[in-house]
């Protein structure tokens, strides 16, 4: 399904990623992202995911990643965060539905 991402096994790290479909509202998108983890030990993250875009043929993107706080989502700041095995944590990305068409010469 477009828009998704397809879930793994319980990788090496002992996490899992998983997306939810794509939400729409005003002009804006947003999909949330959670992470599972499938391990028996608690893990913890710092900071926020690492986030890379992929165009139709799966080559990376030339896009600018910002933090904080969106028309979607607000952003508590990236911290620690301790997730017990089975437990779970959410991200929000979100990007405003905007095209950029470069004009012809007249």
């Amino acid at each position: 399904m477009p828009g998704t991402v397809e879930p793994a096994d319980c990788l090496g790290t002992g996490v899992t990623v998983t997306s939810g479909p794509v939400e729409a509202a005003l002009g804006h998108r947003a999909i949330v992202l959670t992470l599972t983890n499938c391990g028996t030990t608690p893990r913890t993250l710092t900071g926020y995911p690492e986030v890379r875009l992929l165009d139709k043929e799966k080559r990376p993107m030339a896009v600018e990643v910002e933090h904080g706080t969106s028309y979607m989502a607000i952003d508590p700041g990236a911290g620690a965060q301790t997730i017990q095995p089975r437990g779970t944590l959410l991200a929000v990305v979100s990007w405003s539905n905007t095209v950029s068409r470069k004009r012809a010469p007249t």
